[in-house]
């Protein structure tokens, strides 16, 4: 995931052009695991991690030759790709669908799926309808299997909102403002209609923000799960940083509200301080880093950049440092 600042200051050709998202995913059956290097219809990557071959794999009979923003997977194991305007599923590439298009002026940029439910959350921004070039505001989707249009989840204002990352449990963890949050998408009645609302709250103050990159500043850009542990690029304008820190355990109160969180600053500030102690920098990463959790969150795959080549790696919950799956001459 390439670093940016905020959808609410990108034009949608921007956003479309240059702002791929979920830049790798892995299979259902974790054989292989699918890097979108260049976000080319035609140039999907895919490595297969018991014999460390790779192969290209063309989407364009399935998307045509619109730019792919993200990947996903599927309740059923197939492969979500998502471009500006749609988002399609596939098993083998050469052929596939269109599950869902998108409301008027909404610009797709990320996706994720709760494999269990099957819910379905697309992140973006509505542009406005007489200059495309300008983004109203942020905005989060909520695609459900049994509802045929998508929901525009309540935000409750949040901006930058990107790289959702569904736990198995329904956890949602994102970038919002730069930083790490973690939280729920609730779903209720509006006026009689099905509606959502996103529950959360900044889980850890990982970020850094500044106005000059050359100052070094840090934003989350990626998420990825691992065991017991949440793992985060750290994206700049110099170099990227994989942080790993444990798991939010989430509690409901019976409103429906989130139970553990802390509204006092004096308990939210030890809260955070034992989260910062608790994070731990694993290594330097690529930009992007390509994060991509495994189904049972065992493995994370994770691309490292040097001089002329790339490197992609495996870490599981059983290493003490990443292996080397793929070297490749950039």
């Amino acid at each position: 995931m390439l670093l940016r600042s905020s959808l609410c200051c990108l034009c949608a050709g921007f956003l479309a052009a240059t702002l791929p998202a979920a830049q790798a995913i892995f299979s259902a059956d974790a054989q292989e695991v699918f890097v979108n290097v260049t976000g080319s219809a035609d140039a999907l990557k895919a490595i297969t991690v018991a014999t460390k071959a790779d192969r290209v794999v063309d989407l364009r009979p399935i998307v045509g030759e619109a730019r792919i923003q993200a990947l996903a997977r599927a309740r059923n194991g197939q492969l979500l790709v998502l471009t500006p305007e749609a988002l399609f599923a596939t098993t083998s590439g050469a052929r596939g669908q269109k599950i869902a298009g998108f409301p008027a002026r909404f610009v797709a940029a990320e996706v994720a799926c709760h494999e269990a439910s099957g819910d379905i959350v697309v992140a973006g921004a509505f542009v406005r309808a007489d200059d495309r070039s300008k983004v109203e505001r942020d905005a989060l989707l909520l695609l459900r299997r049994d509802e045929p249009t998508p929901i525009v989840v309540a935000t409750e204002g949040l901006t930058r909102l990107n790289a959702p990352c569904f736990e198995r449990d329904g956890t949602l963890y994102f970038a919002g403002d730069d930083d790490l949050w973690v939280g729920r998408v609730q779903r209720q009645s509006v006026e009689g209609k099905p509606g959502a609302v996103l529950q959360a709250y900044r889980y850890a103050p990982l970020a850094t923000p500044s106005v000059s990159e050359s100052t070094g500043g840090r934003v989350v850009s990626a998420i990825a799960l691992l065991g017991d542990k949440v793992c985060v690029e750290l994206a700049s304008g110099q170099d990227n940083a994989l942080v790993r820190l444990p798991k939010a355990k989430l509690a409901r109160a019976r409103d429906g509200a989130l139970a553990d969180y802390v509204a006092a600053p004096k308990q939210r500030f030890a809260l955070h301080a034992r989260q910062l102690a608790a994070a731990e920098i694993v290594t330097a990463l690529g930009r992007p880093g390509y994060l991509a959790s495994t189904p049972d969150e065992g493995t994370i795959h994770l691309q490292t950049a040097g001089p002329g080549q790339r490197r992609s790696l495996l870490l599981s919950t059983k290493d003490a440092k990443p292996r080397e799956l793929l070297t490749e001459s950039d």
